[in-house]
C-alpha cells in the first residue's frame, strides 16, 4: 500500500489519504480473542464517532490503555495507521 501512496503522491503532491475502517477494524479483530470481540469493537465504535481529531485521539488513547497488554500488535497496528485512519476528520461534515 506504501508504494501505491508514494506513486499517487508524485503525480498528486497534495493527495491525501482515507484508509478503510471496515477493513482495519477486521484486520484487527482478526487479532483478538473472541471473548474480548465486542468490548474492543465498542472501544473502535467511539473512535470513529468522533467529530474532530481530538475526540478520536481521546478515544483512541482510552482504547489503547484497555487494551495493549492484550492486543499491543493490534493497537500498534492502529497507532501507526493513525494518520491515514483520521484523514477524513480534516474536511467540514455535511
Amino acid at each position: 500500500m506504501q508504494d501505491l501512496r508514494e506513486a499517487a503522491k508524485e503525480v498528486y503532491p497534495e493527495a491525501q489519504f482515507q484508509s478503510d475502517p471496515v477493513h482495519k477494524t477486521r484486520n484487527v479483530l482478526r487479532k483478538v480473542r473472541k471473548k474480548d470481540e465486542r468490548a474492543v469493537l465498542e472501544d473502535l465504535k467511539k473512535m470513529y464517532a468522533a467529530s474532530s481529531l481530538e475526540e478520536f485521539q481521546e478515544h483512541f488513547e482510552t482504547s489503547k490503555k484497555n487494551w495493549k497488554h492484550l492486543y499491543p500488535e493490534a493497537v500498534s497496528s492502529w497507532e501507526r495507521d493513525l494518520p491515514h485512519l483520521t484523514t477524513h476528520l480534516g474536511y467540514p461534515t455535511l
